[in-house]
């Protein structure tokens, strides 16, 4: 398992690889949505906030990403845990749905703010 961390005064951020199987539904449906199949190769990564609360450590969700690169290619796409796309580089969207207020950058597409 591959971490990455920050700290923050109100906790940790730290992104962790995850398995497919702990990717919420949510997120899975956006991808197959937006993308078409979830390709085989490549991994899922969450980024989350640990806090304490008294005796017990909080663990929230604040994105999931799906990576995959090869020579040739690197492939990013983050969604907020509810399953909107905030960011994607490296694949077409198969759905014509745009944000009025995403900027367009080649293939790579930031959404929102």
């Amino acid at each position: 398992m591959v971490m990455a961390c920050s700290v923050m005064a109100q906790g940790l951020k730290q992104t962790m690889k995850i398995p497919v199987e702990q990717v919420p539904l949510a997120v899975k449906k956006a991808f197959e949505k937006d993308f078409g199949p979830i390709p085989g190769e490549g991994y899922w990564e969450a980024l989350v906030l640990k806090t304490n609360e008294g005796s017990r450590t909080v663990v929230r969700p604040l994105q999931y990403s799906f990576n995959q690169r090869s020579k040739s290619r690197k492939v990013v796409v983050r969604f907020e845990p509810d399953g909107v796309v905030t960011f994607y580089t490296g694949m077409n969207k198969t759905s014509q749905e745009e944000s009025a207020d995403s900027i367009h950058t080649d293939q790579t597409r930031k959404i929102g703010k």
